[in-house]
């Protein structure tokens, strides 16, 4: 009797042992198969597919005496052995096979091969990994987009991590490969004598860069591209508008109506560069009939801005907060960003947006550039994950996204050949500033300094700026110097005291069984706690938990609508769950037939539940 059809029998599974040997699954194998495989050949619930993994692995573990070279040469010998009796009985068939007898033809096999550049590679190529072989033009339409998988491995790894690559250890053929690494997966290819040249090509954005002209106004030369941002601060260049003519008229062409004419007169004004912009919207009316009143909408983001700038201004407010919630406020539009009341179902225009987890950089920024009004709501839905969006998957999208931005444009420095891509991070900025996800505090000062007090014109910078002026960040950033305080980091932790306040438990009735059993498990729970502030729980942090509870690894800067909160609720299984939008953590407590259990399975559980952050469960 084998590994797998021992470890099934111990599980109550035995029945599904002919699928799998249907299937030609062994026990190796199943370390490999993900979470949809493992529910295709029966193995439906979480519990199950987590206890066949750990005791398959653990059997596995045992059973390593020999070493992998030897056994790696003895299956290499052994898979050669099998390949040349069986070509020598498909040569014996032909021979033997009547001339009437239809030929039988052999199904394809479809798999994808990813060529690394380095010849010592051994994990997954990383985002930036990857963005160097697109550049490299190495003739690859595509690099693969699932670069990590979404379930935790056998060294209890998890999703964010990158994985090992593993020596294919059969002969290299079509047979051989689909039979050991499965129909699904990938196949990665490293150089054997040298790494392969990954220097990128010139990209369209520097050609564009080459083509350059002068100012008018001090005579200097600069790109095109770079040439309409200089004009605002050149002084030279404000000194020739000063004696062109003054009838600016600025029409707005959104607003059709056939009795108003609607014209905006801009007098002396200069976006970014004068304290105030004096702007002022005129209504020419006809007598015969009324002209209907402009729509949030259909008033200029600058204009909100400028007012609001204006309020802060005369009540003399300075704090960096709440001139945020006054933008919020007011910039804003479409449905509620936060549920505020449980009985109430929250309704309004949205942008809707589709993004894939292990892509969000590519996907998320393509979704980005695609919305045309930025103010409306922001309505997230991951790849394959069943979460309607009234807060948490939003504020889980900007924390990724962020990341992501962080690793691959600023922390080696502006990357000035994706000059391009900082127009859209901005954009990302001043969305997840608005709408109550984390505010990037990555940025260096010199970056901040150069990004609101300079006239620098850096590619990057000035596409930066342009992001955030898309929502009036930078107009206020500008004006209200205060503002840019948001944007320092603070490097405060979390910490177990702070967490615990944060999130409260909601215990029932006092006196009652069920209040007795909320609280027996709420203690381990604490207990649980403590080992991860201690960092005793390796995949897990105190910001895993407060990430799993409420999308966001940190208080938000505006705080929660609806205060974090743990209920309880009885149930066969002890895994947490969580409901993001409403802050909510669900612990299963104990009853009178359903024991706790033991802690280190207890909290291994827990383990499972906070290193991941998948919406839903099948």
């Amino acid at each position: 009797m084998d590994i797998l059809q021992r470890t099934l029998e111990e599980l109550g599974l035995s029945t599904l042992f002919e699928r799998f040997r249907s299937k030609r699954i062994d026990a190796p194998m199943i370390m490999s198969l993900s979470d949809s495989e493992l529910i295709r050949l029966g193995v439906d619930t979480i519990g199950d597919r987590h206890r066949l993994r750990e005791t398959i692995n653990q059997k596995l573990k045992n059973t390593a005496n020999e070493p992998n070279e030897t056994g790696t040469n003895n299956n290499i010998t052994n898979s050669r052995g099998r390949m040349a009796q069986e070509i020598a009985q498909e040569q014996k068939a032909k021979v033997q096979q009547p001339l009437w007898q239809k030929k039988s033809q052999s199904r394809g096999w479809t798999v994808q091969f990813v060529c690394l550049a380095n010849k010592g590679s051994r994990s997954i190529p990383t985002a930036t990994e990857k963005e160097i072989l697109l550049d490299a033009d190495d003739e690859e339409e595509d690099v693969i987009k699932k670069l990590m998988s979404a379930e935790p491995c056998e060294r209890n790894e998890t999703m964010g991590f990158p994985q090992t690559l593993k020596l294919i250890d059969c002969c290299w053929s079509v047979r051989e490969f689909k039979t050991t690494v499965g129909p699904q997966a990938n196949i990665y290819i490293r150089p054997i004598q040298k790494n392969l040249l990954t220097k990128p090509l010139q990209t369209d954005s520097t050609r564009e860069m080459l083509v350059k002209t002068s100012c008018h106004g001090c005579s200097k030369e600069f790109a095109l591209r770079e040439l309409r941002d200089h004009v605002q601060f050149c002084p030279g260049a404000l000194d020739l508008q000063d004696l062109e003519s003054d009838d600016d008229f600025v029409y707005d062409s959104d607003v059709e109506a056939t009795n108003a004419e609607t014209v905006i007169y801009a007098i002396n004004s200069s976006t970014g560069t004068s304290n105030s912009a004096n702007v002022n919207a005129v209504l020419h009316e006809n007598n015969s009939s009324t002209a209907t009143p402009l729509n949030d909408a259909d008033i200029h983001v600058s204009l909100i801005v400028t007012k609001a700038i204006e309020y802060s201004r005369t009540g003399s407010i300075s704090d960096p907060v709440e001139i945020l919630k006054k933008l919020q406020d007011v910039i804003v539009t479409g449905r509620p960003l936060e549920v505020e009341d449980l009985t109430v179902c929250a309704e309004g225009d949205t942008n809707f947006i589709l993004v894939d987890r292990i892509n969000v950089l590519s996907t998320g920024m393509d979704e980005i550039i695609a919305i045309t009004n930025l103010r409306k709501t922001l309505e997230v839905q991951f790849y394959n994950e069943v979460a309607a969006d009234y807060g948490g998957p939003r504020k889980e999208f900007f924390r990724l996204i962020l990341r992501e931005i962080k690793e691959n444009y600023f922390d080696n420095g502006l990357r000035e050949l994706l000059a391009s891509d900082y127009e859209t991070i901005g954009k990302v900025f001043a969305l997840s500033v608005l709408q109550n996800g984390k505010i990037p505090t990555f940025m260096s000062p010199n970056i901040l300094e150069d990004l609101f007090n300079s006239t620098e014109t850096s590619p990057c910078i000035v596409k930066l700026r342009h992001g955030l002026e898309s929502l009036g960040l930078y107009q206020v950033g500008r004006q209200l110097p205060t503002f840019q305080y948001l944007f320092r980091s603070t490097l405060i932790p979390l910490t177990y005291k702070k967490l615990t306040s944060l999130v409260q438990p909601q215990f029932s009735e006092e006196g009652t069984n069920n209040n007795q059993f909320e609280k027996t498990v709420y203690a381990a729970f604490l207990r649980y706690l403590r080992e991860v502030a201690s960092g005793r729980r390796k995949a897990v942090c105190l910001e895993s938990v407060l990430q799993f509870i409420t999308g966001t690894d940190e208080e938000p800067v505006l705080g929660f609508k609806i205060p974090a909160s743990i209920r309880f609720t009885s149930a066969e299984s002890f895994l947490p769950t969580a409901n993001t939008c409403i802050n909510c953590l669900t612990l299963p407590r104990p009853s009178q037939t359903v024991k706790l259990p033991d802690d280190t399975t207890l909290f291994h559980l827990y383990d499972y539940s906070f290193a991941n952050s998948f919406y839903g469960l099948k």
